[in-house]
């Protein structure tokens, strides 16, 4: 029986607080807070990878290093047999919360946890029946390191279920909009991966070893996550059995996950093997190069990109005005941060190349560079309206465009490679991306029914963009001359994006900011 003062007592309704967590996901605090979370859990653990890989390799020495860079990226991508079941946690919980249905968020977790692991023990079977295989036909790994690298992979294999369901645990965390927590744990843990190899390196170069320390710390954090999850839904602190009723629902949502998430990599990295089949190794160094630069400028899309996912999954089924200003508002932040830095990027590749991997480098990727870096503001344009799709439940829809277009892109690609070398594959590649943010952008305004003249004024906007992006590309001659054109459209962009696309709350809202660092500045 309950005392008269826990009768009295105020009760926190863990629903009401979430509640009022997801309602204030459209004001800029929380959007850029937890877009800056991202950002910091993407960029802080390279740096410190700078210092410690080559300290590993050194270490290790570049066989057993490749070995076990071999074995954790393996790691990583098996991870991702949840068939995208943390993704479709993360889209259906965010909108059972939307729809005040907080019952359903205790079964999604529990019915995705256990498919999960079902799933994770099922991959680890067939994983460690492949171990010997995979040493001995698979990689070419040296007779000496065979014995440890088959014991490390056995141990990827026992680790396998916890890893598949670290995914369900972290696309849960991310429907409560935890992406501060989220990165929390992804920070440190991140950290010590790179870390880890060094400090066990001092008692024994054993690549079991090795691999059993990184183990136990993807475990730890599992565990860390879970606790989190209990804490932030106390609902989850009774283990149910899975619902017959969600099973599907995931599974569908899923399916279509994987699609996109198998299928477009190999679309990606299709250029490299075709370059190398066609012309020369030197010419993927020189393709590869700088399009690993590139990669990291689609880092803040990326970051606001997870971050508007669950939050479109809630606003869909709670207020749809909310999602269109949502969507509205991330797609500014995406093109005014990106552009200033793609127009850089435009018109110092030559520069920037030679700076950076010298003359040679300059000559052959220079012009690669220029059409990777438009295609790079192109991707980041996609990112959040396939966030908008998989929200609405439509995430056939970007995994049906893989599909169509690869027997298109592949040919197209061979021709161009053949016909123009490594420039016509990084021209390839930027007609992919244009395509894609066209048929994005286009589905997206179409599911928020935003008027045409919304639609019209967005592609506008990138046609103008990327305009005069090509036109810096033509410039290919005297750099004061690209410097100053380059200036002139940045001073336009500003004043383009600061009279026609932020509104007058936004405009305030900077300009505060603004004043604000002023004043700590110079107090």
């Amino acid at each position: 029986m309950e005392s008269s003062l826990s009768k009295n007592r105020p009760v926190s309704d863990p629903a009401s607080e979430t509640s009022s967590r997801h309602q204030e996901f459209g004001s800029n605090r929380l959007l850029v807070g937890n877009s800056i979370w991202n950002l910091v859990g993407d960029t802080l653990p390279l740096l410190v990878g700078v210092i410690a890989v080559p300290l590993t390799i050194r270490g290790l020495g570049t066989d057993k290093f490749g070995v076990l860079m071999t074995s954790w990226m393996l790691a990583g991508y098996l991870s991702l047999l949840d068939l995208g079941l943390g993704k479709a946690l993360t889209k259906h919980a965010a909108e059972a919360m939307g729809k005040s249905q907080m019952d359903a968020v205790p079964k999604l977790f529990w019915t995705a946890l256990h498919l999960c692991l079902l799933l994770g023990i099922a991959s680890a079977i067939i994983f460690a029946s492949a171990c010997p295989w995979v040493v001995y036909h698979g990689l070419t790994v040296p007779v000496a390191l065979r014995s440890q690298t088959e014991n490390a992979l056995y141990l990827i294999a026992v680790c396998l279920p916890v890893l598949v369901c670290g995914s369900c645990l972290r696309g849960f965390l991310a429907a409560f909009q935890r992406f501060d927590l989220l990165n929390k744990i992804k920070i440190p843990l991140s950290v010590f991966s790179f870390v880890a190899p060094v400090l066990v390196l001092h008692f024994t170069p054993n690549l079991a070893v090795i691999m059993s320390v990184l183990l136990a710390g993807r475990l730890l954090a599992a565990l860390v996550e879970l606790f989190i999850c209990l804490n932030v839904a106390p609902g989850l602190r009774v283990v149910l059995l899975p619902n017959r009723r969600y099973v599907r629902p995931l599974f569908s949502f899923g399916a279509w996950i994987t699609v996109s998430t198998v299928l477009n990599p190999l679309l990606v990295y299709s250029d490299r093997f075709l370059i190398g089949a066609l012309l020369s190794m030197t010419d993927v160094t020189h393709y590869c190069a700088p399009m690993e630069m590139i990669a990291r400028l689609v880092i803040l899309p990326g970051a606001i990109a997870q971050v508007t996912f669950p939050a479109l999954s809630y606003s869909l089924a709670k207020d749809p005005e909310r999602a269109t200003m949502l969507f509205e508002r991330a797609n500014k932040y995406i093109l005014g941060f990106m552009f200033p830095v793609i127009v850089f990027a435009v018109a110092f590749a030559p520069e920037l190349m030679r700076l950076w991997l010298g003359k040679s480098f300059a000559g052959a990727s220079a012009q690669v560079t220029q059409f990777l870096s438009i295609s790079a503001l192109l991707t980041g344009l996609t990112y959040v309206p396939a966030s908008l799709m998989q929200a609405a439940g439509r995430p056939d829809i970007f995994a049906t465009v893989v599909l169509i277009e690869g027997p298109f892109y592949l040919p197209l690609m061979w021709v161009m490679i053949r016909l123009f070398g490594i420039d016509g594959a990084a021209f390839t590649y930027l007609i992919r991306s244009a395509v894609n943010a066209a048929i994005c952008l286009v589905y997206a305004h179409r599911m928020l029914h935003t008027p045409r003249e919304a639609l019209r004024r967005t592609a506008l906007a990138i046609v103008a963009a990327i305009g005069v992006l090509v036109l810096i590309v033509a410039l290919k001659g005297n750099p004061f001359l690209r410097a100053v054109f380059a200036s002139g459209m940045l001073f336009a962009f500003g004043w383009s994006v600061w009279t026609l696309f932020l509104n007058v709350e936004e405009r305030g809202l900077i300009a505060s900011r603004i004043s604000a660092a002023r004043q700590a500045i110079f107090s």
